[in-house]
């Protein structure tokens, strides 16, 4: 890679987005495979040969994450840290079980070999996280978008596969999150959520969703459309993001917006759609 060609601001941001991509797709995979065998409290009933998964530290960690931020994370999974998600992955009976077959073709020497690229990821997010994260070395900006890129590839072709034994392989959404810090993994393709967050009149709100990558962009849309007011005053919007400003026709208790995501293909999952999700706010009339 040429990046001493490249500004040192783009390379750090390029080593931040990918490093935040290793750790969303680290959290699918995990989450899908563990939420397969041991249902929805995989933290504290998931175990192998008679051993829980988890310490009990992590999953005191986790459930007071929860308690105090209800509504925050829709799965347990988001309140894991990296280093945890590489731990995870690193405990050999784990690995041998659920991830070896999505992870052994480009992780030759197993688990520990996870557990080592994780950690090293671990260091530099964390120096990019903070005022020391521009030192970062040329060196290190390498191995953050190589790393990544080698834990990513393998689970990506993992899903690719999948979707392609998937009666109606079409694309779905993966993630959808707010400007004010609302994140939420969607259980596809269609869900419906009501959100914690209130919002007030005048408030400017970006929204934004993922879609499952291994279809490419060109290969869909993505509509945004205001629901339960008059026809003439709902808003719409085309992409993966959302801006909208609370005006006072949005006031109310049910304040409703679905996002619907539609492939390019002459049939679709739902007929006239692939996928949507609906999300429901509080708007107070009150500005802040």
């Amino acid at each position: 890679m040429a990046l001493h060609l490249i500004k040192s601001d783009e390379i750090h941001l390029s080593c931040r987005q990918r490093i935040e991509a290793c750790e969303l797709w680290l959290r699918r995979i995990i989450h899908d495979k563990f939420l397969a065998e041991f249902g929805g409290d995989y933290i504290n009933l998931g175990e192998i040969n008679g051993q829980l998964i988890f310490s009990n530290n992590t999953r005191q960690r986790v459930q007071n994450y929860l308690s105090a931020n209800p509504g925050q994370y829709s799965r347990p999974i988001d309140t894991l840290l990296f280093d945890d998600l590489g731990s995870t992955l690193g405990k050999n009976d784990v690995y041998k079980k659920f991830f070896k077959e999505v992870m052994e073709e480009d992780f030759q020497m197993g688990a520990q070999q996870i557990r080592d690229v994780v950690k090293t990821l671990v260091q530099i997010r964390n120096a990019l996280s903070h005022a020391n994260g521009g030192t970062l070395s040329l060196h290190d900006a390498e191995r953050a978008l190589c790393y990544c890129s080698d834990i990513i590839a393998p689970i990506k072709s993992f899903y690719s596969k999948m979707s392609i034994q998937d009666k109606f392989p079409a694309p779905v959404f993966t993630r959808f999150s707010d400007s004010l810090g609302t994140v939420w993994h969607p259980n596809p393709p269609s869900d419906h959520r009501f959100i914690t967050h209130t919002l007030y009149l005048g408030d400017e709100i970006r929204f934004e969703v993922e879609v499952d990558s291994t279809f490419p962009p060109d290969e869909y849309k993505v509509t945004w459309m205001v629901c339960n007011i008059s026809h003439s005053l709902a808003e719409k919007g085309e992409g993966t993001s959302f801006n909208l400003k609370m005006a006072s026709h949005h006031v109310g208790t049910h304040f409703a917006l679905q996002v619907m995501l539609k492939s390019n293909k002459d049939w679709h999952r739902m007929q006239n759609m692939d996928a949507y999700l609906t999300m429901n706010y509080e708007v107070l009339p009150v500005p802040r």
